[in-house]
C-alpha cells in the first residue's frame, strides 16, 4: 500500500518505507499503553489551559470579544452552559491533580472551577437578578480592564500549564 505512495521506485526504499511506517505506528501505541492511569486527565487540563492562554491573547487583542461573549449569555440566558462548562473544567484539574507536579495549585483551580460552576447554576435558577447583574457589571468595563484582566489569565494559566 505505501509503495503506490512512493515517487521513487528503487528496491531500497520500496522495502524500506513499510518497515518505518510500522515502526513509527509501533511507536505511537507504545507511548498510548504507557500512560499511567489519570494521565488522560492531565492532557485535557493541559488543553484547557492552552484554550486559557489563546482565548486571553485574544481578548488583548480585541477586548470587544469579552463584552460579546457576556451580550450572548444575557440575550439567551445561556447560564447552564457557561456553569456546566466551568464544572466540567473544575472535575478535570482535580482528576488531573494527583499526577501533577505542584498538586494543591491544581487542586485549588478545579475548586475554583467547581465552585462558579456550582454558584452559576444555582444563582440562575434561584435568583437570576444576581447572575445577570454581575454579567452587566463585566460589560459596562473598559477595554483596559479586559487588557489586565486577559494578561492575568494568561499568567495564571501559563504558571498552571508548568505545574500540570
Amino acid at each position: 500500500m505505501a509503495r503506490g505512495l512512493l515517487l521513487f521506485k528503487t528496491n531500497r526504499i520500496a522495502s524500506f518505507w513499510p518497515e518505518v511506517e510500522i515502526g513509527l505506528i509501533n511507536q505511537l501505541l507504545m507511548q498510548i499503553r504507557k500512560l499511567e492511569r489519570g494521565q488522560e486527565m492531565v492532557i485535557l487540563a493541559k488543553l484547557l489551559c492552552l484554550l486559557g492562554i489563546g482565548f486571553g491573547i485574544a481578548l488583548l487583542i480585541k477586548p470587544v470579544i469579552l463584552k460579546g461573549h457576556c451580550s450572548y449569555i444575557l440575550e439567551g440566558e445561556h447560564f447552564y452552559f457557561e456553569g456546566i462548562g466551568k464544572l466540567i473544567g473544575g472535575i478535570i484539574f482535580l482528576l488531573a491533580a494527583p499526577q501533577a507536579k505542584i498538586s494543591w495549585f491544581v487542586v485549588l483551580f478545579g475548586l475554583m472551577g467547581l465552585l462558579k460552576g456550582i454558584l452559576i447554576i444555582l444563582l440562575f435558577t434561584f435568583k437570576p437578578e444576581i447572575i445577570k447583574s454581575m454579567y452587566k457589571w463585566w460589560m459596562d468595563k473598559s477595554e483596559a480592564f479586559f487588557r489586565l484582566m486577559a494578561m492575568i489569565a494568561i499568567v495564571l494559566c501559563l504558571v498552571l500549564l508548568a505545574s500540570l
